[in-house]
């Protein structure tokens, strides 16, 4: 018989609690691999060539990539969960990582290596990849939870870019949990990504969550999106 390990939160408001259950069959099991294919696929199409050396790494730093997640994503998994209250749909995820020099994308889920391969001059902390499949695994987990056209915060950004307004939530729930948990270097490394790193539309949606309105309205508005 399968033991379920149920913890709860109450979350009180005037007179009024609500309690969410975390339940770890609510969380997708997450299945790596390194895209030998895909990097073939990407050469061709993106006119680039992968070094060999780069290839290589990426594919025997697997278990090392697998460690890194399966130590970080638990507290993820739990804090969301216990805040929001929506578990994940999918019992199962499947995750590409890539030595191809793309953007990571979450349908279907393709992670790039880049900045953790020495053989690309990658140097980025481990923990960073963890937020980044994290961050597309966000994507997922919205898009089939919640809908976008309940939001009167969207509706207040409506002038923003589609790719701005794609990212408040999602950035709020990042902030939320990272902050939950105290992982200050994984806040630092969303406020270096975002500002700096990428810039654009991140940045700016980075801006309405982290300063103009904070994280916290975001969150509180995800119970009146659900589909």
């Amino acid at each position: 018989m399968k033991t379920v390990v149920i913890f709860l939160l109450f979350l009180t408001t005037g007179c009024a609690t609500t309690t969410y259950a975390y339940m770890p069959n609510q969380i997708p099991r997450i299945y790596f691999s390194y895209g030998i294919l895909f990097d073939q696929v990407c050469e061709g199409l993106s006119k680039q060539t992968i070094p060999s050396p780069a290839k290589m790494e990426g594919s025997k730093k697997i278990n090392e990539f697998i460690s890194v997640w399966e130590k970080n994503s638990p507290d993820f998994f739990k804090v969301l969960l216990l805040k929001v209250g929506r578990g994940f749909k999918r019992s199962e995820e499947s995750v590409t990582l890539t030595s191809c020099n793309v953007p990571g994308v979450s349908d279907p889920i393709i992670i790039p290596l880049k900045r953790w391969l020495v053989s690309l001059g990658g140097h980025e902390p481990m923990y960073g990849f963890s937020d980044v499949v994290f961050h597309e695994l966000l994507h997922r987990y919205l898009a089939s939870n919640f809908d976008a056209n309940k939001s009167l915060l969207l509706k207040k950004y409506k002038k923003e870019s589609p790719q701005v307004l794609a990212h408040l939530h999602l950035m709020a729930l990042q902030k939320m949990i990272y902050t939950e948990l105290n992982r200050q270097e994984l806040i630092a490394w969303l406020d270096h990504d975002y500002n700096q790193l990428i810039g654009g539309d991140y940045k700016r949606a980075w801006e309405i969550v982290n300063v103009i309105e904070g994280q916290k309205v975001f969150v509180d508005e995800l119970p009146a999106m659900i589909k």
